[in-house]
């Protein structure tokens, strides 16, 4: 509960949306995170069905530690992933590999490649501000598409940089339920409220912005 209670209240925050137009001053942010959080007018939001459409990688996971810039997420259920490519090797068996050239054994177990198996591997994120994750030893569900290069062998790291990025774990019966039955989730329909509210801003800023230019 405690756990959940973290995670909800840095979600809230980055989901922090300001109801001002974009000629405004916004209001003033109740906290340092949501003064970082402020959406762009001009940001898509996506309904359920496009966010998962959306995503390269759907991971429930835990934030663990900092290393070069970026945070490691360990996975602890990976609910979509991309196709396996059997040419590509992953981090574990790089890391073998160096491990019998140096000493001619590992702990590490041989790597078995399933083509129509989701690997259940750690992430990295790059938030583009920090004060929009939840803190390390926290859980969230991640939505990751915006890939950012690294070397092979290394684990794949993504940008986060979009409020749509990280959930409660509360969702994560609904995200289940629609990579499942895609159709049931269609209807164009939110993850949650907060998504809702701030596509219909959006889209209300919009429609403002073509009576202006009609009236102008």
């Amino acid at each position: 509960m405690v756990n959940r209670a973290i995670v909800g209240m840095w979600v809230l925050a980055l989901c922090c949306l300001s109801a001002a137009e974009d000629t405004e001053k916004p209001r003033t942010p109740a906290t340092p995170a949501q003064a970082a959080a402020v959406v762009p007018a001009s940001m898509a939001i996506y309904n359920f069905s496009d966010l998962i459409n959306k995503a390269e990688r759907i991971v429930l996971g835990e934030i663990v530690e900092k290393k070069d810039g970026a945070y490691t997420i360990k996975a602890l259920e990976t609910l979509k992933a991309p196709a396996i490519n059997p040419k590509n090797v992953s981090a574990d068996a790089y890391k073998r590999a160096e491990d019998l050239l140096k000493t001619g054994k590992s702990d590490l177990p041989p790597e078995v490649k399933r083509p129509n198996t989701i690997e259940n591997i750690n992430v990295a994120v790059i938030p583009v501000n920090e004060k929009v994750l939840p803190p390390p030893g926290t859980q969230a569900v991640f939505f990751l598409w915006d890939v950012e290069a690294r070397p092979a062998g290394v684990m794949p790291a993504y940008k986060i940089s979009h409020p749509q990025c990280v959930y409660d774990t509360k969702v994560l019966p609904q995200v289940r339920a629609g990579l499942v039955a895609p159709r049931s989730i269609s209807d164009g329909r939110y993850l949650r409220d907060w998504d809702q509210r701030a596509a219909e801003r959006s889209a209300q800023r919009k429609e403002d912005e073509e009576l202006k230019k009609a009236a102008g």
